[in-house]
């Protein structure tokens, strides 16, 4: 079958039927328009349009936003997808309804045309399609409002429920209808609603609002904010009208806000540190806690009556006076400041200002923390590390004039004579040499000896070093030179290991070791001395010890040997303990760390 032929049965058959029909083609021109469609467009717009004419160009002539709307009807049906609409139209001072229909026309699986028609609605028609597009508008806004609905009647029966009492109490509409379910009202609040019911049954309109405890379907009690009110006798509704919506999260909010308020209020009063707030425009007090009241002897309301000037002295504003010029909303933090109490006197805090809203008000919160005591601490600290260092620097120097001492007398007394007796000697060796060639001989072996005596006046005063005598072999060495008489030594140096001690160490250990030595034998009337190094990889314990008569540790004592040992121990952070105690000898045990000795 040709399109002729298509286009004579589709004019056949649509001029025998009622409406307006038009047809159009893939490039939307006109390919068939009805006689009363003609007849319809002449009297309204005073054209006409011809097969072939653009429907859409010409209609834009009268209404371009018009033809844009059909443009987008056309191409969803050109799509494959008819179109259905509803239309108002006003014309010669009437207005009427259309049901527009725009369908795809196909033959064995080609495009043949647009069908397009339009019917005018009876008023009957127009009533039913508002009601139906109200009831959409209503559905929709009872299914997705955050506020449920109900109808209740006189015998207290739920006639009609919103959909979204599902979203809110977990129930669907169905569940709900019926006889009201008191037993779902929170007990404490049955009374009050079932009085606020018979209340405004009384007088039509009359309502009420409150809050009411309603039990989810999950058992949890949630807050309905409720209200009621009396339609009873409007003919259309004949209801009670019950609006509830779930009020839970905003008590819950106010409830944690109360209770984060009172949190505030303790801590803020509770802190062990001075806390201010004070106004951002012109640094007034506006709250401060217990602490700055005890602290600085002013009154709460003597605070609120002051700036944070009053707490500054004259020369210590200028900081206060930048902060307010420039308004500053970063936080100021660990600034040492010095604040005026009350009674007048100076504490030195450290300030913590961070810029906060209070009351809605810019505001800055001021932290202070009072370092007064600590300063004082490191105050006396340093004097007491001054003094120590002084003491060390005299016992040192001291130290340096006793082994200069004993020098002098090993010399004087011993080499001093030696030296004058070769001196004789060699004087009567120069008047009769042929007669006193034996003086020369023991002239010899006295210079000998005087030479072996210097030699061991320079080993006891110089240490040990790295690359000379070993530490092992120089601390054995000390006990054979030092005339120890009946006494005996008793040595344990096998797990000394060198390698690992730091050349000022060894010396260190060697002179600490020399002089206790010394204090053994000049004060202890021992008979055993006993010298032990124990050494492992982090650290070394230096312990001597022997069996004499001992002495009161707490006794002031006039010598310095036993302040050398102890500061020499100090210089290498080694921890020094000395027990002893008339009749009990004396044990001193010293602990190095051999990590960060050098």
């Amino acid at each position: 079958m040709a399109l002729n032929d298509h286009a004579a049965i589709l004019q056949a058959v649509t001029n025998c039927m009622d409406g307006y029909i038009w047809c159009m083609g893939k490039d939307l021109e006109l390919l068939y328009m009805s006689g009363k469609t003609r007849e319809m467009i002449d009297r309204v717009y005073g054209t006409s349009f011809e097969t072939g004419d653009k429907l859409l160009e010409k209609y834009a002539l009268f209404d371009p936003q018009g033809a844009q709307d059909w443009h987008r009807l056309y191409q969803l049906a050109l799509d494959g997808i008819p179109q259905q609409i509803t239309r108002h139209y006003h014309f010669a001072g009437q207005s009427a309804i259309a049901e527009i229909n725009i369908k795809p026309f196909f033959y064995n699986d080609s495009f043949i045309c647009l069908v397009c028609s339009a019917r005018e609605m009876s008023d009957d028609e127009r009533s039913r399609k508002k009601l139906e597009v109200l009831e959409t508008r209503f559905r929709a806004l009872t299914e997705n409002s955050l506020e449920g609905m109900a109808f209740m009647n006189e015998r207290e029966e739920l006639t009609y429920v919103s959909p979204s009492v599902n979203r809110i109490l977990g129930l669907t509409p169905e569940e709900m209808l019926g006889p009201f379910k008191w037993e779902e009202i929170d007990p404490d609040d049955q009374v009050a609603l079932r009085g606020s019911l018979m209340e405004i049954a009384r007088s039509y309109g009359q309502s009420f609002e409150g809050l009411t405890r309603v039990k989810h379907k999950s058992g949890e009690w949630r807050w309905m904010f409720c209200r009621l009110t009396n339609w009873l006798h409007d003919p259309a509704i004949h209801s009670i009208v019950l609006n509830f919506t779930d009020f839970t999260d905003r008590i819950n909010h106010a409830i944690a806000a109360e209770n984060s308020e009172q949190l505030y209020q303790s801590l803020f009063h509770t802190m062990p540190s001075p806390i201010w707030v004070c106004s951002r425009k012109d640094l007034s007090f506006l709250e401060v806690n217990e602490t700055a009241v005890k602290s600085f002897g002013y009154s709460r309301d003597e605070f609120l009556q002051m700036t944070a000037f009053d707490l500054r002295t004259e020369g210590n504003r200028d900081d206060l006076m930048r902060v307010v010029r420039e308004a500053s909303s970063e936080p100021l933090r660990n600034k040492l400041r010095r604040h005026i109490k009350k009674n007048g006197e100076v504490a030195f805090v450290e300030l913590v200002v961070e810029p906060i809203v209070y009351k809605g008000k810019e505001a800055y919160l001021m932290i202070a923390s009072d370092i007064s005591n600590t300063l004082r601490l490191q105050h006396t600290l340093m004097k007491e590390r001054v003094e120590r260092q002084v003491a060390i620097t005299r016992a040192t120097i001291e130290t340096q004039e006793k082994d200069r001492e004993i020098v002098g007398k090993e010399l004087h007394d011993n080499v001093n004579q030696m030296l004058a007796t070769v001196k004789l000697y060699l004087a009567a060796y120069g008047s009769a040499p042929h007669v006193n060639e034996e003086l020369l001989n023991k002239s010899r072996i006295i210079i000998d000896d005087s030479i072996e005596e210097i030699r061991r006046i320079s080993r006891s005063m110089v240490p040990p070093s790295l690359g000379e005598v070993s530490l092992k072999d120089s601390i054995e060495e000390l006990t054979l030179l030092i005339p120890l008489s009946r006494k005996r030594i008793h040595l344990c140096l096998d797990q000394l290991n060198e390698a690992f001690i730091s050349d000022a160490l060894k010396i260190s250990l060697y002179r600490i070791v020399q002089e206790q030595v010394n204090n053994i034998i000049k004060h202890s009337e021992a008979d055993n001395v006993y010298i032990r190094i124990l050494q492992s990889d982090s650290r070394l314990d230096l312990r001597i010890a022997d069996d004499g008569k001992g002495f009161d540790t707490a006794a002031r004592r006039k010598g310095i040997g036993l302040t050398n040992i102890i500061n020499r121990s100090l210089t290498f952070n080694g921890r020094t303990v000395l027990n002893s105690s008339p009749g009990n000898g004396c044990r001193l045990h010293i602990c190095f760390s051999l990590r960060g000795t050098e």
